[in-house]
């Protein structure tokens, strides 16, 4: 019993050592290429998207902004992140998107 026990702790502390973190919701940046600059609005991309992560506000731009990350202690790491930028009028202007998958 006491050899079964010890392989259940041994497996607990791997479990923790290789443990994982994910932030933000997961986003695929293919998604950016439906949307057309001057013609799409705010409106689009979130009924396309979902609620974004982040909402930057000033007085002539809007920016929106999704991202996800994910990495574990074994060093693979993965992001994406989309950031649309919308004049006063709700159109978009300017778009980026991003992706890295780091093994």
């Amino acid at each position: 019993m006491r050899h079964g026990m010890t392989a259940v702790v041994l497996a607990a502390v791997l479990a923790l050592a290789v443990g994982c973190v994910t932030v933000g919701t997961r986003v695929d940046p293919g998604l950016a290429d439906r949307l057309t600059v001057g013609v799409s609005t705010r409106a689009d991309a979130v009924a396309l998207l979902g609620q974004p992560t982040t909402v930057t506000d000033d007085a002539a731009v809007t920016v929106l902004a999704w991202s996800y990350a994910h990495g574990n202690a074994l060093g693979h790491a993965q992001s994406a992140a989309i950031a649309l930028t919308f004049d006063a009028r709700g159109i978009l202007i300017d778009k980026t998107r991003s992706q890295t998958d780091l093994h």
